[in-house]
């Protein structure tokens, strides 16, 4: 069987996977992820990583029942840079308060409801 279909349903797969982007509100029939690169795909010096957004990716996902992967590209020694460390040690910081409301959630009855004012 093929456990993965790249944004395109596939009967074989037993779950849906999203490059960059989400699906349009809540997916339930089957599990699904939506998946990010921090920069590239690849290394490349300099990329700059943004922890909050990926904290807000992340809350994305899971408020329509999926799950968030995030891609870290390594250096050519096969470790993280920097920023890469730093944007996974924030969001485990930040899972470490908020990890309660992320483990076990389900999306709510109706995704989008109402108007939703963000912080800066």
């Amino acid at each position: 069987g093929l456990a993965f279909a790249k944004g395109e349903e596939d009967p074989r797969a037993v779950a849906t996977t999203f490059e960059s982007r989400f699906p349009a509100g809540i997916v339930r029939d089957r599990p699904w992820q939506a998946e990010a690169g921090l920069g590239e795909w690849f290394y490349r010096n300099g990329t700059f990583y943004d922890s909050g957004m990926v904290v807000r990716a992340m809350l994305e996902a899971v408020s329509r029942d999926g799950s968030y992967l995030i891609n870290i590209p390594l250096t050519p020694e096969g470790e993280l840079d920097p920023g890469g460390r730093r944007t996974l040690e924030d969001l485990g910081a930040w899972m470490d308060v908020h990890g309660e409301g992320i483990h076990d959630s389900e999306a709510w009855a109706v995704w989008g409801e109402g108007a939703v004012a963000m912080p800066p």
